[in-house]
């Protein structure tokens, strides 16, 4: 008898606030710093698919390493380290959706988390 673990997923909107971090847009960034490109916590080439993750959207926060390490591992969020500003950049791989509507996956899974998250079905009414 095989066992299928199910996905549980939440909104990115969600996944974002879960620490209730501050965030603030500053897409010039990529003008000022370029320290952000060699600081970049993730893979931004995938050689499986022969192209880089495009970032569409850079906000500075307030995240400290434990909550970045945190939103990393959990959510899988994408974040860089600016050497000017001295802070974490989250960085935001999608656009044209508000982040109520975009389902981020819940990486890891325990009774920690709220009722927020939810199979994909519940949370977008849609079957995969």
């Amino acid at each position: 008898m095989t066992s299928t673990k199910e996905t549980f997923f939440t909104s990115y909107k969600e996944a974002v606030n879960w620490l209730h971090n501050d965030f603030v847009l500053c897409n010039n960034i990529v003008n000022v710093d370029e320290s952000i490109y060699d600081n970049m916590r993730f893979l931004d080439y995938d050689e499986e698919s022969d192209s880089y993750t495009e970032i569409f959207q850079w906000f500075i926060t307030d995240c400290n390493e434990s909550d970045v390490e945190y939103l990393e591992k959990h959510f899988g969020l994408l974040f860089t380290y600016s050497d000017k500003l001295d802070c974490f950049i989250l960085c935001v791989d999608h656009y044209g959706t508000s982040w109520d509507y975009v389902a981020c996956e819940v990486l890891t899974h325990g009774q920690e988390y709220s009722p927020n998250v939810k199979s994909f079905k519940e949370l977008t009414g849609y079957d995969r």
